[in-house]
């Protein structure tokens, strides 16, 4: 019953470890979908900050209409140069932020798909090593698989 049982055992714990390899690809593409949302929100909040850039350039040319400032070449420039820098400076660290936080998620996908593989070699391991361990204590001494084979087939029949 040694072979019949060490067979039963290896094959339980290969399925075992593909169902856990299934488990980790779908922990990778959950992952790799975050990447890709993390991409778009990057773009929306860069898209969000420069429409707010434009919306305060247009404010700035209002308010000098307004007191009578004609807009001449050097009509608020600093204003404007000092709102371009500070706009800039939030793009930056907004593509900063988005792409380090695409870098983790790409990560953590090559880390799950990675530990799946690592199941399965697991697993094959294992499972060799159990067959093994009953091939050496059958008779024979495990000098090679013939022996195993004839005893599960005498357990099988």
């Amino acid at each position: 019953m040694g072979a019949t049982m060490a067979v039963a055992s290896a094959g339980v714990t290969l399925v075992g470890a593909m169902q856990q390899r299934a488990a980790y690809r779908m922990q990778a593409r959950q992952s790799e979908e975050q990447k890709e949302m993390a991409g778009l929100q990057m773009g929306a909040e860069v898209n969000q900050r420069e429409k707010t850039l434009l919306a305060i350039l247009a404010g700035l040319d209002a308010s000098s209409a307004s007191r009578g400032v004609v807009g001449g070449p050097n009509a608020n420039q600093g204003l404007r140069l000092g709102e371009k820098q500070y706009a800039n400076q939030d793009i930056r660290n907004i593509k900063i932020m988005g792409y380090s936080n695409m870098r983790n998620f790409g990560l953590s996908a090559a880390s799950s798909r990675m530990s799946g593989r690592a199941a399965i070699t697991s697993a094959l391991g294992s499972s060799f090593g159990t067959i093994g361990s009953v091939a050496a204590k059958s008779p024979g001494g495990g000098s090679n698989f013939s022996a195993f084979r004839q005893q599960l087939k005498n357990e099988l029949s």
